[in-house]
């Protein structure tokens, strides 16, 4: 579903505002001076930071709007492969699990 036939949808809940503030904060350092002065890596390195983070908050939303009450721990841990995994604890009995692979 293309993202501007599901905006109405987004605009009647606040689920998603953190999700918006860590966006808007990824423009405002991307615009920095300091990160102007930024080598590509450095750049890059930020970026898979932050989109993480992003990709967290915004899963997140999705599941507040849903309804289960489910968090997910803020901090990541890396498997021995170097992916990074990501715990989401439902209500429901059994946890599970998302894993986001990343390079280092």
């Amino acid at each position: 579903m293309p993202a501007h036939a599901v905006a109405h949808c987004v605009e009647k809940t606040d689920a998603y505002q953190p999700a918006r503030e860590q966006f808007e904060a990824l423009l405002l350092t991307l615009q920095a001076p300091k990160t102007q002065e930024m080598t590509h890596d450095e750049l890059e390195q930020l970026l898979l930071t932050e989109q993480r983070e992003l990709m967290r908050r915004c899963l997140q939303g999705h599941l507040d709007e849903r309804g289960k009450g489910a968090r997910i721990k803020s901090e990541n841990t890396a498997s021995a492969a170097g992916e990074v995994i990501w715990a989401v604890v439902p209500k429901e009995p059994h946890p599970l699990h998302l894993t986001f692979a990343h390079n280092r």
